[in-house]
């Protein structure tokens, strides 16, 4: 089955063949970690591998959603841009 990341250390997630360090406070303050859209733009060129090679309906779904969630990310730097608080930590 299914191998889930442990989060065993504060900030970061892994399992086997992976590990990542995420970001620690605002970007304003400089860059130490992966942000959520680094990661799921990777899962999202795996899976559009896999679907070249092995194409079916729930690999497509799984890249139709992993889109949505990109787009959810964009979206939400977007609104968080026009208020002036991009960068920060103020909601």
């Amino acid at each position: 089955m299914h191998q889930y990341p442990d989060y065993d250390m504060p900030g970061v997630a892994s399992g086997p063949g992976m590990m990542i360090r995420w970001q620690e406070g605002p970007v304003a303050e400089g860059v130490n970690g992966a942000l959520p859209e680094l990661p799921i733009r990777a899962v999202l060129e795996h899976m559009g591998e896999l679907q070249d090679r092995v194409p079916c309906d729930e690999n497509g779904r799984v890249i139709r959603l992993l889109h949505e969630v990109l787009w959810l990310l964009d979206a939400r730097t977007r609104e968080r841009h026009g208020r002036g608080v991009l960068g920060t930590e103020e909601k």
